[in-house]
């Protein structure tokens, strides 16, 4: 993949940036338990994935593997990009499994080279301020500037949640997708509830709108679980991008059981999509009294 890579830090390199290769500056292992400890100096790294796991090195594990483990101990901000291809190794699928989604890391996945390289650039500016977040001291500081860095954070965090959400609700509107006889809902809130709990439940730094977020996780919960006892896939897997979010989602479609409990489980669904609307009101309430404060 070294074509595409190249292209990708001449995009990084663009804006300034300076790119660690691994052909150029990442030191490769050599003997066992000994790592890439070079990818530590990195403030944000960049992981991309194709069909192939990588060549094994003397620890059993690939290259780009120690570097993941290392990213992941040492907490470095991250992006993952992950080709859409039906024929990865037995080894990488595992990788995902057991790293990735076990950590709750978001990913992207992309079609071919062009979308990955129209991806990149269209995340430079979140790349540079999660950077800037993650170097920030406090005691440099204003007490204004620690709140507008607060307000931004969790304004950003929940407009990414709503931007997918809306997405999805037009799709629903239009007939392309059905709550009732797709795991739709599930494909997309699934991600917020393990990022909510790999958070330990504090996922915005304001107190009210992350219990606002975990009020309408647990109506979520309440749809989720009486639409599984009363679904059931029928074996067809479908697949639909959010471009608000650039996130590619995987769903099924489903058929209700015989007695399906419809008029409770509207009921819930119903509930679930009031407390939404709670929640995007009270996020865009919180933008409009902190820009008029300010």
């Amino acid at each position: 993949m070294i074509n595409i890579r190249d292209k990708v830090a001449e995009i990084l390199e663009s804006t300034g940036a300076d790119v660690m290769r691994y052909e150029n500056n990442l030191t490769p292992s050599s003997v066992p338990a000994t790592y890439r400890q070079d990818i530590l100096e990195a403030d944000f790294i960049i992981f991309i994935f194709d069909k192939s796991y990588g060549t094994l090195t003397d620890t059993g594990k690939s290259g780009t593997h120690e570097e993941w483990e290392l990213a992941i101990e040492a907490d470095i901000p991250k992006h993952v990009y992950i080709k859409k291809t039906t024929n990865s190794e037995s080894l990488l699928k595992t990788f995902f499994e057991k790293e990735i989604n076990a950590n709750y890391v978001s990913y992207f996945y992309y079609k071919n080279d062009r979308e990955l390289l129209k991806q990149v650039q269209s995340r430079i500016f979140t790349v540079a301020r999660e950077i800037a977040i993650n170097k920030l001291d406090a005691k440099y500081l204003s007490s204004l500037q620690i709140r507008t860095l607060v307000y931004e954070y969790d304004y950003h965090r929940a407009l990414y949640i709503i931007r997918g959400m809306e997405e999805i609700l037009k799709y629903e509107a239009k007939g392309l997708v059905n709550f009732y006889e797709t795991t739709i809902l599930t494909s997309y809130f699934l991600r917020w509830r393990m990022q909510v709990e790999h958070d330990n439940q504090q996922y915005f730094i304001n107190d009210e709108l992350n219990n606002s977020l975990i009020t309408l996780i647990l109506e979520f919960n309440k749809f989720e679980n009486l639409h599984f006892k009363n679904f059931s896939g029928i074996g067809k897997s479908k697949t639909i991008k959010l471009k608000n979010i650039q996130t590619t989602l995987d769903f099924r479609l489903l058929k209700p059981h015989a007695g399906a409990d419809m008029k409770k489980l509207k009921k819930y669904l119903n509930s679930f999509l009031d407390w939404y609307s709670i929640f995007k009101n009270e996020v865009f309430s919180a933008k409009e009294k902190y820009d008029s404060n300010n």
